[in-house]
């Protein structure tokens, strides 16, 4: 995305023959500013967020027929952003941000223009995402003393969403789910009194079980665990490990069935600068957990990497895009990537 508002599609293995398309190809070009959201499992339809200056609506197109552009706007002045979508691209998951009222969770149809409100059992909801096959929509949610992370199934529609995290979590959110919506990650800042200490969750559906992330290696001052993505098999999660000051951060890749089910650890960013700044999305790791996309700043300059699980191999997939200087920042839990 860059400011003129052009969003940038990225081939991440560009050396497999497409006919001549070029590995980056440039899907918008248009006078606001837009937030890449999300794309499909099979990279054909793409969601995103753009700005009128007024207010934000959220944009979805199949890529190969990018001409048809569908919108969803929410009520007057209300903001639409944070949206993810299924694997074969057909439902989108969103936040909208009325001006006056409590946050609410859409799912949206965009192939029919139809959409529905996800229930929540209490208070404004927040980051939701949808799982590859469409049965799963995890959000996060005010609670009477704090925040939840919650389960709906769209196929009961009627039926309340289901409590993931712990009950006695204070401050659980940005949910991330496995492709069948096995298993959900999420942040949890509630074992701590500061609140910018956090821990990353892993959590079975199927058993219940729970497993705390920490990556020991760092020491006591690597306190803030954050930004967790899973891959679609449910078997690796990534997710970004720093001191509080946000400072000193590293990607970590946690592999769940390693040592006898144990789970290993591995940090996939020590090739870069020591003094760099790294950030990840919810969506920064393909299916089978093979690559890792992450941003690192560095200088004033950030970049975006792909890390491949096979080879320990760090590629810079956008040292080819000319411009200007690239900023990683964070915007309501999601790393957004500016030109």
């Amino acid at each position: 995305m860059n400011g003129t508002g052009a969003i940038k599609w990225v081939d991440v293995a560009p050396e497999v023959d497409q006919g001549g398309e070029p590995s980056i190809i440039q899907v918008t070009n248009t006078p606001v500013s837009e937030l890449l959201s999300d794309i499909s499992g099979d990279g054909r339809f793409l969601s995103w967020s753009a700005s009128n200056q007024n207010d934000l609506d959220v944009f979805w197109t199949d890529l190969n027929n990018p001409t048809v552009v569908k919108t969803f706007s929410g009520a007057a002045d209300s903001d639409e952003t944070q949206a993810h979508i299924s694997g074969d691209g057909q439902l989108v998951t969103l936040t909208s941000i009325p001006v006056a009222n409590q946050n609410q969770i859409i799912l949206w149809e965009p192939p029919l223009d139809s959409s529905t409100i996800v229930p929540t059992t209490n208070g404004t909801a927040n980051v939701s995402q949808i799982s590859d096959d469409g049965n799963h929509v995890v959000f996060s949610a005010q609670t009477n003393t704090g925040s939840a992370i919650y389960d709906w199934n769209p196929s009961t529609p009627s039926d309340p969403a289901i409590l993931v995290s712990d009950p006695t979590s204070t401050f659980a959110i940005k949910p991330a789910i496995s492709g069948d919506g096995s298993v959900v990650v999420y942040e949890d800042r509630s074992f701590s009194p500061n609140p910018l200490e956090s821990e990353v969750v892993v959590r079975d559906l199927t058993t219940g079980v729970a497993v705390i992330i920490k990556p020991n290696e760092l020491g006591d001052t690597q306190t803030r665990d954050v930004q967790p993505s899973i891959s679609a098999d449910g078997n690796y999660v990534a997710f970004v490990s720093s001191d509080t000051a946000q400072l000193n951060g590293d990607v970590f890749l946690f592999d769940r069935a390693a040592n006898g089910g144990n789970g290993e650890l591995t940090n996939i960013s020590l090739s870069l600068p020591t003094n760099g700044e790294e950030c990840i999305s919810r969506d920064a790791i393909s299916g089978e957990g093979q690559f890792v996309v992450f941003m690192s700043t560095s200088g004033g300059q950030t970049d975006v990497f792909v890390w491949d699980r096979d080879t320990g191999d760090t590629a810079n997939i956008t040292a080819e895009i000319d411009g200007l200087a690239r900023k990683c920042f964070h915007l309501g839990g999601w790393s957004i990537y500016r030109l």
